[in-house]
Parts: structure tokens; sequence; C-alpha cells
């Protein structure tokens, strides 16, 4: 492989990335709206710091899972899937922040008590891929979609022609 593949390749492979991370909008919308229309007792403060952090979390998963959208265009599903098991991992990452950041201020730095509460996170969200699998197939399925369309508008995916 000489230089000018490994810059094609390389620049590619950052492109599907952002593109992905920009689909991830697509699936922080959707979260969104189930928000909007469902009954809620959050506050605005307490919505507007939940949608953030599903935000960012959707743009994360995005990034990482770009590469496969773009690796196997034909194939939805397996990007959808890619999508969804990137997204329990940042969602399960940033739990596992929030459990040490909680432990800590709550008793100071106690490494039992932190470990313990990062264990705990860990598991329990390891243990909830059980029930949300569903739901993140579907947060993936639109992800997958929106990457495909983005491929289609900058030109890394080229339309597929008509047969004759």
């Amino acid at each position: 492989m000489d230089i000018s593949t490994e810059t094609e390749s390389l620049r590619g492979g950052r492109r599907a990335r952002w593109r992905g991370a920009l689909a991830g909008v697509v699936p922080t919308l959707a979260i969104a709206l189930v928000f909007a229309v469902g009954p809620t007792s959050s506050t605005a403060e307490e919505f507007a710091v939940s949608m953030a952090l599903v935000a960012l979390i959707s743009v994360t998963a995005g990034w990482i899972a770009g590469p496969l959208a773009a690796a196997e265009p034909r194939r939805i599903l397996i990007a959808a899937i890619g999508y969804a098991f990137a997204y329990f991992g940042a969602t399960i990452a940033l739990s596992l922040i929030q459990a040490a950041w909680d432990a800590t201020a709550t008793d100071g730095f106690a490494p039992v008590d932190v470990a313990t509460a990062v264990l705990g996170r860990a598991l329990y969200g390891l243990a909830g891929i059980a029930y949300l699998i569903i739901p993140a197939l579907a947060l993936g399925l639109a992800w997958s979609l929106a990457a495909r369309g983005l491929g289609h508008l900058d030109g890394s995916r080229p339309r597929r022609a008509d047969p004759p």
C-alpha cells in the first residue's frame, strides 16, 4: 500500500467518523421527541441536562460506529447493531464517570466506596443491555439511515444506478 492510498484511507475513515457523529443528531432528536410527547415530571433544567447527555452519547456512538456504516453500505442492520453497542458503551462509560464522581463528592475519596460504586454501575449497565436492546436497535436503525443519507449527500457513497 503506497502513501497516497494510506492517506486516502485515513481521510475516508475520518470523514466516516465525522459523518457518523453528525448522524448522531437523529437519535438525539428521536429521544427528544419521546420526551416532549410523553408525560414527565422533570424541570426544564433537568430536561436540558438530560438532552445534553443524550446528545453527547449519541454523537460519540456515531463517531465510534461511523466507519462501520461506511464499510458496510448495504448492511444497514449491521451498522445499526454497531451503533447500538457503541451507544451502550458510551452510556456505560459516562455512567462509570458519574458513579466515581458521586461517590467521591459524597464521602470524599474512599477507594473501596468508589470501586464499589463503579463496579455496581458497570454491572447494572451490562444488565441494562437486556431490556434496552430493542430501543437501542431502533435508534441504531435511525442513525444508520441518517449516516447513509449523509454519505449520499457528501458524495462519499454514490447512488446506485438503476438496472437497465
